[in-house]
Protein backbone atom coordinates (compact mmCIF):
# COMPACT_ATOMS: atom_id res chain seq x y z
CA UNK A 1 0.00 0.00 0.00
CA UNK A 2 0.93 3.44 -0.51
CA UNK A 3 -0.23 6.60 -0.06
CA UNK A 4 -0.28 9.20 -2.85
CA UNK A 5 -0.21 13.35 -2.77
CA UNK A 6 -2.12 15.84 -4.96
CA UNK A 7 1.19 16.31 -7.14
CA UNK A 8 1.23 12.70 -8.78
CA UNK A 9 -2.54 12.23 -9.03
CA UNK A 10 -2.41 15.69 -10.96
CA UNK A 11 -0.11 14.44 -13.42
CA UNK A 12 -1.91 11.07 -14.28
CA UNK A 13 -5.00 13.25 -15.75
CA UNK A 14 -2.14 16.27 -17.40
CA UNK A 15 -0.59 14.46 -20.50
CA UNK A 16 1.29 17.73 -20.66
CA UNK A 17 2.84 17.59 -16.88
CA UNK A 18 6.34 16.63 -16.90
CA UNK A 19 6.15 14.09 -14.25
CA UNK A 20 3.00 12.43 -16.41
CA UNK A 21 4.65 9.41 -18.00
CA UNK A 22 6.96 8.50 -14.72
CA UNK A 23 3.68 8.62 -12.35
CA UNK A 24 1.77 6.47 -15.27
CA UNK A 25 4.93 4.23 -15.79
CA UNK A 26 5.57 3.61 -11.88
CA UNK A 27 1.66 2.79 -11.40
CA UNK A 28 1.56 0.74 -14.01
CA UNK A 29 4.65 -1.56 -13.12
CA UNK A 30 4.22 -1.66 -9.61
CA UNK A 31 0.29 -1.83 -9.18
CA UNK A 32 0.12 -0.71 -5.77
CA UNK A 33 -2.99 -0.48 -3.93
CA UNK A 34 -3.00 3.26 -3.44
CA UNK A 35 -4.72 5.07 -0.11
CA UNK A 36 -6.59 8.60 -1.18
CA UNK A 37 -7.04 11.36 1.49
CA UNK A 38 -10.14 12.83 0.89
CA UNK A 39 -8.41 16.14 1.27
CA UNK A 40 -5.47 15.19 -1.32
CA UNK A 41 -9.18 14.40 -3.71
CA UNK A 42 -11.10 18.04 -2.74
CA UNK A 43 -7.26 19.49 -3.34
CA UNK A 44 -7.32 17.67 -6.67
CA UNK A 45 -10.81 18.05 -8.04
CA UNK A 46 -10.34 21.48 -7.74
CA UNK A 47 -7.20 22.00 -9.81
CA UNK A 48 -8.78 19.91 -12.13
CA UNK A 49 -11.49 21.13 -12.43
CA UNK A 50 -10.46 24.94 -12.62
CA UNK A 51 -7.75 23.85 -15.36
CA UNK A 52 -9.29 21.10 -17.49
CA UNK A 53 -13.18 21.79 -16.81
CA UNK A 54 -15.85 19.30 -15.91
CA UNK A 55 -15.21 16.30 -18.80
CA UNK A 56 -12.07 16.03 -17.19
CA UNK A 57 -13.33 16.29 -13.56
CA UNK A 58 -16.13 13.96 -14.47
CA UNK A 59 -13.82 11.47 -15.81
CA UNK A 60 -11.11 11.63 -12.76
CA UNK A 61 -13.99 10.74 -10.50
CA UNK A 62 -15.22 8.42 -12.38
CA UNK A 63 -11.78 6.47 -12.02
CA UNK A 64 -11.92 7.03 -7.65
CA UNK A 65 -15.63 5.96 -7.87
CA UNK A 66 -14.85 2.84 -9.78
CA UNK A 67 -12.27 1.75 -7.58
CA UNK A 68 -8.88 3.19 -8.75
CA UNK A 69 -7.88 3.96 -5.57
CA UNK A 70 -8.73 3.32 -2.16
CA UNK A 71 -10.51 6.39 -0.74
CA UNK A 72 -10.09 6.96 2.99
CA UNK A 73 -12.40 8.24 5.39
CA UNK A 74 -11.46 10.84 8.17
CA UNK A 75 -13.44 11.57 11.38
CA UNK A 76 -12.47 13.76 14.16
CA UNK A 77 -9.76 11.66 15.81
CA UNK A 78 -8.37 11.83 12.33
CA UNK A 79 -7.87 15.15 12.30
CA UNK A 80 -6.81 15.26 15.90
CA UNK A 81 -3.73 13.12 14.81
CA UNK A 82 -3.05 16.14 11.76
CA UNK A 83 -3.44 18.76 13.83
CA UNK A 84 -0.55 16.70 15.74
CA UNK A 85 1.46 16.25 12.85
CA UNK A 86 0.89 19.63 11.85
CA UNK A 87 2.05 21.16 14.90
CA UNK A 88 5.44 19.05 14.88
CA UNK A 89 5.96 19.95 11.36
CA UNK A 90 5.16 24.15 11.91
CA UNK A 91 8.61 24.98 10.73
CA UNK A 92 7.71 23.08 7.43
CA UNK A 93 4.61 25.27 6.77
CA UNK A 94 2.38 22.13 6.03
CA UNK A 95 -1.24 21.99 6.01
CA UNK A 96 -4.32 19.83 6.40
CA UNK A 97 -3.63 17.69 3.14
CA UNK A 98 0.13 16.86 3.50
CA UNK A 99 -0.97 16.10 6.75
CA UNK A 100 -3.35 13.87 6.02
CA UNK A 101 -1.40 11.86 3.68
CA UNK A 102 1.23 11.31 6.74
CA UNK A 103 -1.48 10.46 8.68
CA UNK A 104 -2.79 7.77 6.37
CA UNK A 105 1.00 6.45 6.08
CA UNK A 106 0.48 5.69 9.66
CA UNK A 107 -2.69 4.28 9.84
CA UNK A 108 -2.26 1.70 6.99
CA UNK A 109 1.39 0.79 8.14
CA UNK A 110 3.21 1.92 5.14
CA UNK A 111 5.95 4.19 4.74
CA UNK A 112 5.79 4.51 1.18
CA UNK A 113 4.53 7.82 -0.27
CA UNK A 114 3.74 8.87 -3.50
CA UNK A 115 4.70 12.77 -4.20
CA UNK A 116 6.24 15.23 -6.15
CA UNK A 117 6.56 17.37 -3.30
CA UNK A 118 9.95 16.41 -1.77
CA UNK A 119 10.15 20.00 -0.08
CA UNK A 120 7.91 18.91 2.59
CA UNK A 121 7.91 15.52 2.75
CA UNK A 122 11.72 15.01 2.80
CA UNK A 123 11.97 16.30 6.13
CA UNK A 124 8.97 14.45 7.61
CA UNK A 125 9.10 11.53 9.62
CA UNK A 126 6.75 8.46 10.32
CA UNK A 127 5.64 6.97 13.57
CA UNK A 128 8.87 5.11 14.00
CA UNK A 129 10.70 8.61 13.41
CA UNK A 130 12.31 6.83 10.65
CA UNK A 131 12.31 9.04 6.30
CA UNK A 132 9.25 8.37 4.27
CA UNK A 133 10.40 6.59 1.05
CA UNK A 134 9.12 8.69 -1.52
CA UNK A 135 8.47 7.10 -4.97
CA UNK A 136 8.68 6.96 -7.80
CA UNK A 137 12.40 7.13 -7.16
CA UNK A 138 13.32 8.34 -11.06
CA UNK A 139 11.40 12.02 -10.22
CA UNK A 140 13.34 12.77 -6.76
Amino acid sequence: MIVIDTGPLFAIYDNRDRYHDSVRQYLEQMRPSISLSPYVLAELDYLVQTRFGAKVELSMLNDISNGAFVLESFDAKDIAACIKIIEKMNNQEIGLTDASVVHLAARNNTNTIMTLDHKHFNPMRNSKNKPFKLVPEQIT
